[in-house]
């Protein structure tokens, strides 16, 4: 029932769901901090998948582990988006606020559109 009544959800929410094309300024250090843990994450995922399926088809140790490591790369894939990256949502009235920003931009940002 979670499977069948995911799949209706996620075409329902790709065709109903809008594009917007927003410009925010980034902070260079951040920006590599985020690429650097980003592509850490997804070598640990794709070298742990790679590894587990050919120990898997080898019957060579334990592919369990190794899938262990998939998850983990996966995992800190999550991570570093919630932690090193802002977020976008939409309020009541149609307007998209950014989340997770730096105190600092949300300040600069605000006094930039009072002036």
């Amino acid at each position: 029932m979670i499977v069948f009544g995911f799949l209706p959800w996620l075409a329902a929410a790709f065709l109903i769901s809008e594009r917007f094309d927003l410009r925010v300024p980034v902070d260079p250090a951040a920006l590599a901090r985020y690429r650097q843990w980003r592509q850490a994450a997804l070598a640990v995922l794709a070298i742990g998948l790679v590894v587990g399926f050919f120990a898997a088809a080898a019957n060579w140790g334990d592919p369990l582990i190794l899938l262990g490591l998939a998850i983990t790369g996966m995992v800190g894939y999550l991570v570093n988006e919630w932690v090193n990256w802002f977020g976008v949502c939409r309020t009541r009235d149609g307007a998209l606020m950014l989340t997770r920003v730096h105190f600092s931009f949300s300040g600069a940002l605000t006094a930039a559109h009072r002036v």
